[in-house]
């Protein structure tokens, strides 16, 4: 899946960054679940099949009222960082 919207069930996905990590690669997408959005961070990796698939353990949601303030945290940390 390339920066493409994708359905699976009741859940719908709008991808907004592919990050390569090695054999890995972060996304993060903006989710809905039931009628609830959310900024997804997860990691995928590469199936034997060379399909991509979640990692059902390295990921984390971002609920909507909470996008200012880890965009804040993120830029703080990347002064520091950088």
């Amino acid at each position: 899946m390339s920066h493409a919207d994708a359905q699976s069930g009741d859940r719908d996905s709008r991808v907004l960054a592919e990050l390569p990590r090695g054999h890995e690669e972060l996304r993060v997408s903006i989710d809905e679940y039931k009628g609830h959005r959310y900024v997804g961070l997860r990691v995928f990796y590469q199936a034997g099949d060379g399909s991509w698939r979640p990692s059902p353990k390295k990921g984390c949601s971002i609920r909507a009222a909470e996008i200012t303030d880890v965009v804040e945290a993120l830029m703080s940390a990347d002064e520091i960082l950088n």
